[in-house]
């Protein structure tokens, strides 16, 4: 069973996260939209640009991403970079000190440094409005990896779930209440 989604408690925080003015593509033309029942209302998506698999670290590795504030903020820019950057979010999970997403560009998406850098720098300014934390919130560099199958994106999914797990926070991937997906990312 998915766990509800957390809402955050600072209001002028979301605000700002709905205000922020976007640069980037329309929708294109390559993704069809096939929502059926197994897909719970997640829009699926085909194309033919590749998922990429990026992994994200909090600077100093300190401990902040699980918690429902920062998951609501996260989640909240990831929705609408879609519609304003050409970039669909798929499945993610976030870790105590790091996350691992899925995404995928349309074809006249942002550049994928502008990308993130939006989402990171969103994320800073509304994590330090709700926290004592400081910037720099996030490490500078990042990892990313272009996925080109489906076995891939199964296979790395599978792995990343499995986090939580391997880290004794849980006993079971599903049980982790900071994941989830946006768009159901397809080949």
């Amino acid at each position: 069973m998915k766990p509800a989604r957390p809402r955050a408690g600072n209001q002028q925080c979301q605000k700002h996260v709905q205000r922020f003015s976007l640069t980037g593509s329309q929708s294109g033309q390559l993704y069809r939209s096939r929502e059926t029942e197994e897909t719970s209302g997640a829009r699926r998506f085909i194309s033919r640009q590749p998922n990429c698999l990026h992994h994200k670290c909090t600077a100093g590795r300190r401990k902040f991403l699980a918690c429902s504030d920062v998951h609501e903020i996260l989640r909240g820019i990831w929705e609408r970079s879609a519609k304003h950057d050409g970039w669909w979010v798929g499945h993610y999970i976030l870790m105590p000190d790091h996350l691992h997403l899925f995404a995928r560009p349309e074809i006249d998406a942002s550049p994928m440094a502008n990308w993130v850098q939006m989402w990171k720098s969103v994320s800073s300014r509304c994590v330090a409005a709700i926290s004592a934390l400081r910037p720099p919130i996030w490490q500078a560099d990042y990892f990313d990896r272009y996925l080109r199958s489906a076995e891939s994106y199964s296979e790395k999914w599978q792995y990343v779930a499995d986090n939580a797990v391997r880290g004794g926070l849980v006993s079971d991937a599903e049980a982790w209440p900071y994941r989830g997906t946006i768009h159901e990312l397809m080949f």
